[in-house]
């Protein structure tokens, strides 16, 4: 079996018949279909065994309401496929992604694709590379996971789920970015269809504040291997820096993450990547950011 599809399904209401229709047009059809009922209460549940009746290929199981996080671990765990591929259940698929994405995965553990146009060439980066956008978390790569086929290999004996509430995705990625050293591929079409119906994005659904920034970092640095952590430090303190920008945004005028540990983290983690504050700013500038840049300036050096 080639793919082995895994679906966490929580209440997504009309947008699930959708989501599963764009499956049944897919140009490939050596696949398996698993949806994990992580306890809907809106009726999915049964959506899913409707579809499921006289389609073999199809398994759902029903479990109490554990999370997205549960749900994927517990589906991961049934499947059966060669490649590994974690959708949501209120998006859709572009019926040749699977397709594309497979004509370019010779060599590779992971395959990237993208939900808008994106200025990546050619058809593979070295892992190097990608474990470094991974972490940055700059939108270069997605941070998805339904951007991405990933080899099973990479999951047997290992558990890339881990426990953060938040981010998951993200975390997910730089985890299995160091369970190969082979090249990623890329497909710099449109593979998903995602779809922006709720606030449910990490910086939506959690407040930013100077214990959420800390919680972030030490999951961040948790995921990249112990030998590994000096080689990425740069990349650790940007991506810190780029939460700490939407803070920055969030809360005008607020000064008291300066007593928080985060704050003294932060300079350390700065110093210690070589990343200097007039490049990040330069950074900020660029994406038309003035305001925030300038508020930058104000409390770093006040």
């Amino acid at each position: 079996m080639t793919f082995s599809i895994i679906i966490p399904v929580y209440n997504p209401g009309p947008y699930l018949r959708e989501c599963l229709d764009s499956l049944l047009a897919m140009t490939v059809t050596d696949y398996e279909l698993i949806l994990v009922d992580d306890g809907s209460t809106d009726g999915s549940g049964e959506v899913c065994d409707d579809f499921a009746n006289g389609r073999p290929w199809v398994r759902v199981v029903h479990q109490p309401n554990r999370g997205v996080i549960a749900a994927r671990r517990y589906g991961t765990a049934l499947s059966k496929g060669e490649w590994i591929v974690h959708y949501d259940a209120d998006d859709t698929v572009p019926a040749d992604a699977l397709e594309r994405m497979l004509a370019v995965s010779e060599g590779h553990d992971i395959v990237v694709g993208h939900f808008h146009p994106t200025p990546l060439k050619g058809d593979e980066m070295s892992i190097e590379e990608y474990r470094r956008f991974t972490i940055l978390n700059d939108d270069t790569i997605p941070v998805s996971t339904w951007s991405r086929i990933y080899r099973r290999s990479l999951f047997e004996g290992y558990d890339p789920f881990g426990g953060t509430p938040v981010g998951e995705d993200w975390l997910m990625n730089v985890r299995l970015s160091f369970r190969t050293d082979r090249s990623v591929g890329l497909i710099p079409d449109v593979i998903y269809n995602y779809q922006i119906r709720s606030s449910t994005s990490m910086c939506r659904s959690h407040r930013s504040s100077p214990e959420f920034m800390e919680e972030m970092r030490s999951y961040l640095i948790g995921a990249i291997p112990e030998g590994e952590r000096r080689r990425y430090v740069k990349e650790t303190a940007q991506a810190q820096l780029a939460l700490f920008e939407r803070y920055i945004h969030s809360n005008p005028g607020d000064g008291s993450y300066r007593n928080h540990p985060f704050y003294g983290h932060l300079i350390s983690d700065m110093a210690a990547g070589g990343v200097d504050m007039p490049s990040f700013l330069a950074k900020i500038l660029a994406r038309g950011n003035s305001w925030i840049a300038n508020r930058f300036v104000y409390w770093f050096l006040k």
